[in-house]
């Protein structure tokens, strides 16, 4: 026992001194090695096992002294405690206490016993009172406040984890005493760095806290430098750098007393240091990324030195066909190391060039020579790239592998240009020195496998085009494009990025290929079980229409997977029409609709759906700003204006506003590559109410926004104003509106010239910098201060509860800084220089403005794609908006210079291509416009200069984009809707559809589509009408890639050219009915007559409100639509608003809206009745209404019984005014189903009698009573068969779990029930399976457990495969594709090596599955069984490898298999196959039985399966579901059959089953045993209990919390309509097993979650809540909240949230919430159930 202790105390040292202070805690540095060696001292004397009663004993001795003062006495006790082996943590801190309060105090004895407290696991409250010890010793005793400072924030940092009742009590006033110890303490100086490198050093000092960012405050005051030197101070966060300080110097530098941090933490005292600059290491480098060196004019190639008289130079060629190998084995376009030089020579490439450069300059400056090029190449170089390396000759080489100064050169005349796209690759030549097309060059396609793919001249435009059968994948893929004019040599790199050019206009969706499909569907967003009309117009690349080519559609579901895949015929003029039926279960979230010409290839249109349990809306809302940015201390203004969908405004509503201030992530559209704001600031997003006064007689709301105080932050700002419109029931309409907010100036942005945060290493670093106004202009600001810092992260290693884990501290190191200024016209260039490897970050500050912004990137380990160079920008426009094919289109161009300029007409193709010289005032070129274009093209004007003497001497180019769009009318048709508008519900609505040609022209055939459908249902998803013609005719996108390298050029020197000398050396089912009508009515396409009209009439239904007439015209040429209101109201709008759903027992209410918007003034008579599941009270009513006048009236509402519940509102008034309309309700009961399952023997003779008086202790309408007699040990087939159906989960092995019983079911009744619909058969069932199943198939063809997009779980997949193997055997409808995918998959496994038991459990199933399906592989099998039977993990595992050897015929190894399984059959429950010993012998029953291998087996098995083992109540479902397979078994191979006579009709077989009605079984049902045997009979009762079921747990706990959204404690007795609040369910797991949780809160009838897709609020952003806990599903339905959590042996606990809205007032049941372990039902808690009131809104 010592020897263990004395070993962990010795560990805890090492841990101490390796990995320093741990997470959230705090040691004294030395502390822990004293509090071990002082504890080693007591545990000496240890015994071998702890007494408790000994150290209870002593440990009131202890106490009992400690409270007669005699504090020696008291600690001898302690001491004596702990040798015992009862030092837990309060007892050391205890003893700690005690040291302290002996005569004199002993503080070293009272802080060791303070430390060791806390290495003993103690609670995360123990932690807090440790901590807080120890700060009050290191404060009082030693006189250490700064000691003590870090253990107040490390209980800070606890603070989140703790409740605040805890924190107060073990840390009372904690955030006053830090503030307090942090001044007590003062700034301490931490460290001092110094920067010598680059032309400014600095000298820079670290503090123990934040300095001072107050406005004012001048640091100058607090230093003083000598000598005096002219110097300025920079503070940030934790560090004061010195700038002005000069190389080779020495300073003593002062901090004078008071220097400033925050929170009045100031230096204690002065603080004085000597520092020395050194001088710069000696260094060599090259400028810049740029590589090509012209061949006519300057050819120096500058390098910078420092500190050095002379550099080593070397020059290395790669010759051009070796230029693809290079480039992909990483050695081209890198820095070179030596060791990487010499390879290159010997291997790769070839030395040309070896020697010297002299250089001379002044110390510790920047020296910048020219080394001449081709004086070192010679003046007719050989083809190919060379790189040019240095480094400073008298510095001797430290390591090979460090980087080299190198720079790649290209010298060259041919500058190349390339344009990619639809038409092959087409690529220009022009000369660097004229800027003239070059004619007559030789351009090669190389591709990737350094195959030379063709070969073409360029003609009299220096171009050069590759056809496009040319530009194919992998290893012929084009690489680079070589070009060859005599011994000149140019190429490309065809893989770089392309230009963006987005900022010159180009926009768009993207081009399309030859065919393009315009998918629409009638509305956005459906419920389960409903019809998506999607509808698809076919049109090539010129608009026409495809006729006679058969599309392939698929609808993928919200996972990815297809729901539907098939071929379409089109119908005429290119129109094709699929109504796709949603399942019962078709799961919620975003659906996308893909259509294929080529099944194979990509899609050429997509649609998208949504899939909702949603509520249409009753009232429009529109939400206005009263200006475009928000200037905080400005007024501003929202604008809130409702009306009810039937007309008239929603006038005296109530509703919420609020103003969420967040960080925003686009701020200015037109910069949006550039970052604004410092990446390291983290702004927290605040949510703050505004008033909503009540809507005027117009509907219209105003509303001041006053924002509430900004956060102190660099990054830019918008207020998202969320305005909510309560409807007269209750129910939210949502809309916002989002404003930037502006609190500066302007704002600085950052654009890296390199991709993905990340450069190679030694790679340059340059950004493109920005001001911007707040209108989001572009501002000329002069003197930005920049600054390069490298971010250095540590980690800080320990361990905790048995596990390790670490800290990551960052600090801060300056690098370089400079100024630079901002122009207007065009972005500053902020160079860099190269980078070693490493973490950096650039910051640009306007201290004047309080303005910065900064940008984290990484150097090392890039990929080398660099963001193409953007050419310079040249204005391009036209003359008009748009033009007629045949017309002239006038292109006016205006370069910044004289030159040559190429102009191109394109789309994803080059259609005209022209060559002119254009003078600096710009020329205006004429193009004829094509109908070959299509919508339009894109004129594309590229200017290019050849060398200026002067100040400028490399050439440059600019470019420029606008659209030239071709006038749709001669494409489109005007369509115009003859409606009314105004119509009475329950009525024929006939539509005229006006067809004509948009410019006046003859139409040809032409077909229309019409949607008539609820415009609150449109709303919810602010479905926009489909549009063909902005599809077909808008603006596209650019589909070329250009490219080319003039951004590579190398700006040359002249000189001074140095000396050279030269030398030698990388979803569940939703509700049955609820309360409201779903309005949606399509209609196909029909013919417009030859008058130019088509009618079109829809049966309007029982509604009131608007609907939208949406109208799709086509014909072989044009394309059109048309999109209008119809307002559907009677003349007095009787609407009833219900809950959406009720419980029994449940008070709420009917709210009766009455609206004489157009009927009679006088009274009207209302009666509001109910009958089956509900009732209703006082519901005949008198009611006076004026004309215009609406009045709500409330019907008291009762759930009575479950079921399904109807309400009838019938209104009479003056003029003969009558009205009728119903609801259906479902009411459901939400308590859990309790199931019983009683069995007994019935003697031959005997007789009873069923009278059904055990259900009076059930719900009414919640029953479930079957019967069964059989010869065989019973099952309770009735009651498991009920519970699979009401289970309400859907993950993949419930799912299966459900349907595979209903394969070998018999009676429909006994399965399902009498109480279903029609068509809610055993065969619908399945089919609704097998369609849920395939919605959890991934892309490989395995299986997620959740869904498609999780991890694939390989026994599952068998599982699901079993499932649809027998589906299919049985006749039912199962797709080839997927199962094929699914075998193929388990093929995979079943010949994989194994070796960890769920690999072997998985190889196992796979075989049978496979063999089942009968796919053969005896060779695995038997070699599973010969080297690996004793291995498999499970009992069933053998089974199936038993069951897969019969099938393959081989009868001795499966009988050993079977053996080995029925002899081993005790199991642990193991999550990985979701087994029992249970499941096991139950499947192993039916797998034998199928292939006649039972025999004596079966008794073993069946001594597992008693009727209590397998009941429903105490089962899985995978026990469920295989008990119900062995029941089967069992009764085929049952040696005798059942004669009963059952209410006086005889009956045998070898089962039979009683299913009566409610009726039947009151009114008695005698049953007899009509034969020579025993009868087993089994009765099977299900309901929900008149009494609630009380809390309980066992394993697993549950609580939930209620909070206001702003994190306040919520009082339930005061929850009104429309108050919206945050549910917080938290539970943890202390068995130690794995669980896989099912976390469920059914919701009271009154409340309904917000759901944040149709606009309502996300827990998300509530920072409130903490870190919420990863869910493997999430649904929020109509009347519940489920969430599938993982509970772990690291992870034991969760934490979930959702957002609730109280709709309609009442008293209802509030259900508890519940977890279940799915596959261990032992495993649960719930919580009791309640009552709630929602209190009418005042």
């Amino acid at each position: 026992m010592m020897a263990r202790l004395l070993t962990l105390l010795c560990v805890l040292v090492v841990m101490a001194v390796a990995a320093g202070p741990v997470r959230a805690d705090y040691t004294p540095p030395g502390a822990l090695s004293d509090g071990t060696a002082y504890a080693n001292g007591l545990l000496l004397k240890s015994p071998p096992q702890p007494k408790p009663q000994v150290i209870a004993d002593l440990l009131k001795q202890a106490r009992a002294a400690r409270d007669r003062k005699d504090m020696a006495g008291a600690i001898q006790a302690y001491e004596k405690t702990i040798t015992q082996g009862g030092g837990s943590p309060s007892v050391w801190l205890e003893l700690s206490a005690a040291w302290m309060a002996a005569t004199p105090p002993n503080k070293d004895r009272a802080l060791q016993s303070a430390v060791m407290a806390g290495q003993f696991n103690p609670k995360d409250e123990e932690r807090v009172a440790i901590l807080w010890r120890i700060a009050t010793l290191m404060d009082e005793a030693f006189g250490k406040p700064d000691e003590a400072v870090k253990a107040l924030k490390a209980i800070r940092e606890l603070a989140p984890k703790l409740e605040a009742a805890t924190l107060d009590t073990q840390a009372p006033k904690l955030e006053e005493r830090f503030v307090a110890m942090r001044r007590k303490a003062g700034l301490a100086m931490t460290g001092v760095t110094v920067n010598a490198e680059g032309s400014s050093p600095r000298v820079c000092f670290q503090f123990s806290d934040r300095l001072s960012g107050k406005q004012g405050v001048r640091f100058d005051d607090y230093v003083r430098v000598e000598p005096p030197t002219k110097t300025a101070l920079e503070a940030r966060e934790n560090s004061l750098c010195l700038r002005g300080v000069t190389h080779g110097s020495g300073y003593t530098v002062t901090l004078r007393q008071g220097l400033p941090g925050e929170d009045g933490v100031n230096l204690k005292a002065d603080e004085t240091q000597r520092v020395r600059v050194p001088d710069r290491p000696s260094m060599a480098a090259f400028r810049g990324s740029a590589y090509i060196l012209p061949r006519k004019g300057a050819d120096g190639i500058p390098v910078v030195s420092v500190n050095t008289d002379r550099l080593d130079v070397s020059v290395y060629r790669i010759a051009d066909r070796a230029l693809v190998s290079n480039k992909y084995e990483g050695n081209i376009f890198n820095e070179l190391t030596s060791y990487s030089a010499d390879r290159l020579a010997q291997e790769n490439g070839e030395l040309v060039w070896s020697g010297s450069l002299e250089v001379k300059g002044e110390r510790n400056r920047d020296t910048t020579a020219a080394i001449p090029f081709r004086q070192a190449v010679g003046d007719d170089p050989k083809a190919g790239l060379y790189v040019v390396t240095a480094r400073p000759h008298d510095v001797e080489e430290s390591d090979r592998w460090d980087a080299l100064a190198t720079q790649w050169v290209l010298l060259s005349d041919i500058g190349l240009t390339s344009f990619r796209g639809a038409d092959g690759l087409t690529v220009f030549a022009r000369s660097f020195g004229t800027a003239k097309p070059l004619p007559g060059v030789d351009v090669a396609l190389v591709a990737r496998n350094n195959t030379e793919l063709a070969r073409v001249k360029t003609d009299e435009f220096g171009r050069a085009r590759f056809a496009p059968g040319l530009l194919k994948t992998g290893g012929n893929a084009p690489e680079m494009a070589m070009a060859y004019l005599g011994t000149d040599f140019a190429m490309q790199d065809l893989t770089g990025a392309a230009f963006d050019l987005s900022d010159r206009g180009v926009g768009g969706r993207p081009a399309p290929g030859p065919m393009d499909a315009f998918v629409y569907a009638d509305r956005g967003v459906y419920r389960q079980g409903e019809t998506v009309n999607l509808s698809i117009l076919l049109r090539d690349d010129k608009t026409e229409a495809v006729d006679n080519f058969p599309l392939t559609v698929k609808v993928l579901r919200p996972s990815g997977t297809e729901y539907y895949s098939g071929a379409l015929k089109g119908q005429e003029a290119g129109g094709f029409f699929l109504p796709l039926t949603l399942t019962r279960t078709a799961p919620l979230g975003g659906w996308e609709v893909q259509v294929y010409s080529d099944p194979k290839g990509e899609p050429i249109g997509r649609g998208s759906f949504q899939v909702e349990d949603f509520v249409p809306i009753k009232l429009a809302l529109d939400v206005t700003a009263s200006a475009p940015i928000l200037v905080p201390g400005q007024p501003f203004e929202v604008t809130a204006q409702g009306r009810f969908l039937y007309g008239p405004p929603a006038a005296g509503l109530e509703g919420t506003a609020e103003v969420a201030l967040k960080t925003d992530p686009m701020p200015y559209p037109a910069f949006k590559d550039y970052r604004f704001g410092r990446v390291q600031d983290n702004p927290t997003e605040r949510l703050d109410p505004l008033e909503f006064p009540t809507t005027d007689e117009q509907g219209v709301s105003h509303i001041a926004v006053t924002l509430p105080e900004v956060p102190d932050t660099s990054k830019p700002l918008r207020a998202d104003i969320r305005v909510t419109l309560s409807e007269p029931g209750g129910r939210p309409v949502h809309k916002s509106v989002s404003v930037p907010v502006r609190p500066k100036t302007h704002a600085l942005g950052l654009r890296p010239r390199f991709s993905d945060g990340r450069i190679g290493e030694g790679a340059e670093a340059a950004f493109d910098l920005v001001a911007v106004a707040p209108d989001g202009s572009a501002v000329a600001k002069p003197g930005i201060r920049w600054e390069l810092v490298e971010e250095r992260v540590s980690f800080v290693w320990f361990r905790r509860d048995g596990r390790y884990s670490y800290n990551a501290t960052v600090r801060d190191i300056p690098l370089a800084s400079g100024s630079v200024d901002v122009g207007a016209d065009k972005p500053a260039l902020v160079a860099l220089g190269k980078r070693d490897f490493g973490r950096y970050r650039l910051e640009v500050t306007d201290k004047a403005a309080g303005v910065a912004s900064s940008y984290r990137f990484y150097s090392g380990w890039a990929s080398g794609d660099e963001t193409a160079d953007i050419p310079d920008k040249l204005e391009v426009s036209t003359d008009k908006q748009s033009y007629k094919p045949g017309d002239t289109a006038r292109i006016r161009v205006a370069p910044p210079f004289a030159g040559e300029l190429l102009v191109t007409v394109a789309t994803d193709r080059i259609f005209d291509v022209r060559t002119i010289s254009v003078p600096a005032e710009g020329a205006t070129v004429e193009i004829p416009v094509d109908a070959a274009w299509g919508p339009g093209a894109y004129v594309t004007a590229t200017a290019y200069r050849p060398p200026v003497k002067g100040r400028e001497r490399q050439p440059v180019r600019a470019m420029g984009v606008a659209w030239v769009g071709v006038d749709p009318s001669v494409r489109s048709l005007n369509v115009t809707l003859d409606a009314p508008q105004v119509m009475r519900p329950r009525s024929r609505l006939e539509v005229g559809v006006k067809v004509a040609a948009a410019d006046g022209g003859k139409i040809e055939d032409t077909y229309v589509t019409l949607a008539a459908v609820d415009e609150g249902i449109l709303r919810l998803t602010d479905f926009a009408s489909p549009q063909p013609e902005k599809h077909y005719f808008g603006k596209r996108r650019l589909g070329l890639d250009i490219r080319d390298d003039y951004g590579r050029l190398i700006d040359p020197l002249d000189g001074p050219y140095g000396a050279m000398r030269q030398g030698g050396d990388s979803s569940g089912a939703g509700l049955p009915v609820v309360p409201f009508t779903v309005v949606s009515l399509f209609h196909g396409p029909v013919k417009v007559g030859a008058d130019g009209t088509a009618r079109i009439g829809f049966d309007v239904p029982d509604f009131n409100g608007e609907l939208r007439l949406m109208a799709v015209a086509y014909s072989r040429g044009r394309v059109g639509s048309a999109a209008g209101p119809v307002t559907v109201r009677d003349p007095l709008v009787a609407d009833a608003i219900l809950p959406r759903f009720l419980a029994p027992g449940d008070d709420s209410r009917v709210t009766l809206s009455l609206h004489n918007v157009e009927a009679a003034a006088g009274t009207y008579e209302v009666a509001v009745t109910a009958q089956d599941a509900v009732a209703v009270e006082g519901g005949n009513l008198s009611v006076p209404l004026a004309k215009g006048e609406r009045k709500t009236l409330i019907v008291p509402l009762k759930g009575i019984a479950a079921g399904i519940g109807h309400v009838a509102v019938a209104v009479k008034g003056p003029e003969n005014l009558a009205l009728n309309h119903e609801y259906g309700i479902t009411v459901r009961p939400a308590r859990a189903v309790e199931t019983q399952f009683v069995t007994r023997q019935i003697a031959p003779g005997e007789s009873i009698r069923f009278d059904g008086a055990d259900l009076a202790t059930y719900l009414p309408g919640t029953t479930s009573w079957s019967a069964s007699f059989t010869t065989a040990p019973p099952f309770d087939v009735g009651g498991i068969l009920r519970a699979l159906d009401r289970y309400p989960y859907g993950c993949l092995e419930q799912t299966v779990s459900r349907a595979l019983p209903l394969l070998v079911v018999r009676d429909v009744e006994l399965a399902l029930g009498k109480d279903r619909k029609p068509d809610d058969g055993l065969e619908a069932r399945v089919q609704q399976a097998i369609s849920r199943t395939l919605d959890k198939q991934r892309f490989d063809g395995a299986f997620g457990l959740w869904g498609a997009q999780d991890e694939a779980d390989g026994w599952l997949t068998a599982y699901a495969a079993e499932f649809l193997v027998r589906a299919k055997q049985k006749g039912e409808a199962v797709p080839d594709k997927p199962l094929t995918d699914a075998l193929n998959w388990l093929r995979q496994r079943a010949i994989a090596s194994a070796s960890e038991p769920a690999d072997l459990a998985v190889r196992a199933y796979a075989l049978h599955t496979l063999a089942l399906a009968g796919v053969s592989l005896p060779g695995p099998a038997r070699y599973l069984h010969d080297t690996a039977l004793k291995k498999l993990p499970t009992p069933l595992a053998k089974g199936q490898l038993g069951a897969a050897l019969a099938r393959m015929g081989d009868q001795e190894r499966a009988a050993s298999a079977f053996d080995s399984a029925v002899g081993h059959l005790a199991r642990e429950e193991w999550h990985v196959d979701y087994g029992s010993t249970v499941r096991d012998a139950a499947a192993l029953v039916a797998l034998m039985t199928e292939v006649n291998m039972a025999g004596n087996r079966l008794p073993a098995l069946i001594d597992r399966l008693p009727a209590s083992a397998t009941a429903a109540n105490r089962t899985n479902t995978q026990e469920k579901a295989w008990s119900v397979l062995a029941a089967d078994a069992l009764l085929r191979g049952a040696p005798a059959k059942v004669e009963v006579t059952l209410g006086g009709t005889r009956r045998d077989g070898s089962r039979v089953d009683l299913t009566p009605t409610l009726a039947q079984l009151k009114a008695g049902i005698p049953v007899a045993n009509s034969g020579k045997a025993a009868v087993w009979q089994a009765v099977s009762l299900s309901g929900v209990p008149v009494a609630p079921q009380p809390a309980a747990r066992e394993g697993l706990r549950i609580k939930r919390n209620f909070f206001t959204r702003k994190g306040e404690v919520l009082n339930l007795d005061t929850i009104k309509q429309n108050d919206v609040f945050v549910v917080v369910l938290e539970g943890e797991a202390n068995t130690k097993l794995f669980h896989q949780g099912m976390v469920t809160h059914a919701l009271p009838a009154g409340w309904e979650i917000e759901n944040a897709k149709l606009g309502g609020g996300t827990p998300e952003e509530m920072t409130w809540l903490g870190e919420l806990t990863y869910t493997r599903t999430t649904e929020a339905r109509d009347d519940r909240y489920v969430a599938a959590v993982d509970l772990t042996e690291d992870q034991q606990s969760f934490k979930l949230a959702f957002i609730v809205r109280a709709i309609t007032p009442g008293t209802y049941e509030l259900p508890g919430a519940t977890v279940e372990d799915m596959y261990k039902p032992r495993f649960f808690a719930r919580q009791t159930t309640g009552r709630i009131t929602v209190h009418p809104a005042e």
